[in-house]
């Protein structure tokens, strides 16, 4: 058993590298976006927090955190996006965790793959055996941002820029995994491979 996390910034195809994952191994998928989603619609201590940090405003019309209304309240401010993440990021790391542990009581052996561009500001190193940073160039991950999933060209410009600097990723990672623009699937298959065998010789269950 081994547990995988997979760090990068939007759009450096992370959830594709946990696809190719999947071709190697049986693997269970945490993706640390979906855990976030979950505790603001479902965790009322979230909701509380939130609300009296933010106000109504990021209310939806039943009550509950509109997360496109919360979005644009911290996008572009830091303090705001530094207080929304020391709301969530410990209770995503406790939610993970927790999802570790219940996969792992049911498959010893189970590989799990945590998808997050977050897991080192949240302290999840201490959870992962090994971490992957999925780099991709400036202009691959625009270009998807902008054309693959309709983000509008300034604020994915902003995304872009509101990312840690790939120094960041690389003084935690363990591989670096290139899923650039013009490589092949089979040229990223090996490079996984590659860093799965690693990952196995470093005492990885088989």
């Amino acid at each position: 058993m081994a547990v995988i996390g997979l760090i990068g910034g939007p759009g450096a195809g992370k959830s594709h590298v946990a696809g190719v994952l999947k071709g190697f191994y049986p693997v269970a998928l945490i993706e640390a976006d979906k855990v976030g989603h979950r505790l603001l619609a479902q965790d009322p201590q979230v909701r509380s927090l939130i609300l009296s940090a933010f106000g109504p405003g990021v209310l939806d019309r039943e009550g509950g955190i509109d997360r496109t209304a919360l979005g644009a309240v911290v996008f572009f401010d830091r303090d705001k996006k530094e207080t929304l993440d020391s709301i969530m990021l410990p209770r995503i790391k406790e939610s993970i965790q927790k999802e570790i542990e219940s996969l792992t009581q049911a498959d010893p052996h189970m590989t799990i793959v945590v998808d997050g561009a977050l897991l080192v500001e949240a302290g999840c190193g201490e959870l992962l055996d090994n971490l992957w940073y999925v780099h991709a160039d400036a202009s691959t991950r625009r270009k998807r941002l902008v054309e693959d999933r309709g983000i509008p060209p300034e604020r994915a410009e902003a995304m872009l820029k509101s990312q840690a600097p790939d120094a960041f990723y690389l003084a935690h990672a363990d591989a670096v995994i290139d899923n650039s623009q013009g490589r092949s699937g089979e040229e990223l298959e090996v490079e996984v491979g590659m860093a799965l065998e690693k990952l196995k010789r470093n005492g990885m269950d088989d």
